[in-house]
């Protein structure tokens, strides 16, 4: 599924790896507009466009309460929360729990530990 969006004029969309839509009005046509979370799984060859280009589109979107890179090499995840602003915090270890308005343990994120 994609997310779109438009920013100067232009219309983007990209493919996150993984989101999620709570906005049940959000019913484009292979791609949602108002996502609350994406979360990229980030590798070497695409860290750049991940953690630059998308990054800085998607937290123009006014829906988007967390956005989550995900190493892909080791347990360790970047998110970044939006309250008053945006916030950043780093989490890491197979013991580790990543808290939205879930509790997700990081070792179920990873199909085997490393």
């Amino acid at each position: 599924m994609k997310v779109r969006f438009e920013w100067l004029g232009d219309t983007y969309f990209y493919y996150p790896d993984a989101m999620i839509a709570c906005d049940p009005t959000d019913t484009g046509n292979g791609w949602r507009e108002r996502p609350a979370a994406i979360f990229e799984i980030i590798s070497e060859e695409r860290r750049r466009v991940d953690e630059r280009e998308k990054r800085a589109l998607y937290l123009q979107l006014p829906s988007l309460l967390y956005y989550a890179r995900i190493e892909q090499d080791r347990p360790e995840l970047a998110i970044e929360r939006r309250s008053a602003g945006w916030g950043s915090e780093r989490i890491s270890g197979l013991d580790a729990m990543l808290a939205l308005h879930l509790t997700l343990p990081l070792a179920e994120l990873y199909e085997r530990p490393v």
